[in-house]
């Protein structure tokens, strides 16, 4: 579907496509014909936690799994450049979003550890971890895969499921939550 999109672009049938892939963008960029361009957008790539499960009702939990992630080293390589970190739903190019008075959490598995071991977490009993296929957002998969390696790293056993956009949107937008 994407390489479509881009094919027809190259093939002057479309003049703008999107979601590029950030692997498809950077071997773009050093084509003559076509031109990348970074713009903003209301594309954000988010983790959603249960607050009906066990351990991710507790904030010490949810604070630590964010703290395990190295997003600056995602943007760097699964994204290639072409991404930006995000503290907020909305983004400083918008009107009226500004991260001022926020405190963002720092990369630091050796106080995501900690911070899991102070709010009693499960380490024997995985989390269910249910990502989006990609195709929707960009390098979707590998996003999923990468965050369930950081979890792994600091000791959290992770079940990743990656699931087409409409079943992955049925459980986040499920009236009655599963637990788990």
């Amino acid at each position: 579907e994407e390489q479509s999109r881009i094919a027809q672009v190259m093939a002057g049938e479309a003049d703008v496509a999107t979601p590029i892939s950030p692997v498809l963008a950077s071997r773009m960029g050093s084509m003559p014909a076509l031109r990348v361009v970074r713009v903003p957008s209301f594309l954000n790539v988010l983790v959603y936690f249960n607050t009906l499960h066990t351990e991710t009702t507790k904030p010490d939990v949810r604070r630590a799994l964010c703290m395990a992630v190295d997003r600056d080293a995602l943007i760097k390589t699964i994204m290639l450049g072409y991404a930006a970190p995000q503290e907020l739903w909305c983004t400083s190019a918008q009107p009226a979003c500004s991260i001022e008075g926020l405190k963002p959490y720092k990369y630091d598995p050796q106080q995501a550890r900690d911070l899991l071991r102070k709010a009693n977490f499960d380490f024997n009993k995985p989390l269910r971890f249910v990502g989006q296929a990609p195709g929707r957002v960009a390098a979707s998969k590998e996003t999923c895969e990468a965050i369930t390696e950081y979890w792994k790293r600091i000791g959290v056993q992770v079940n990743l499921e990656i699931l087409e956009f409409g079943a992955w949107n049925a459980i986040k937008q499920a009236k009655t939550k599963d637990p788990t």
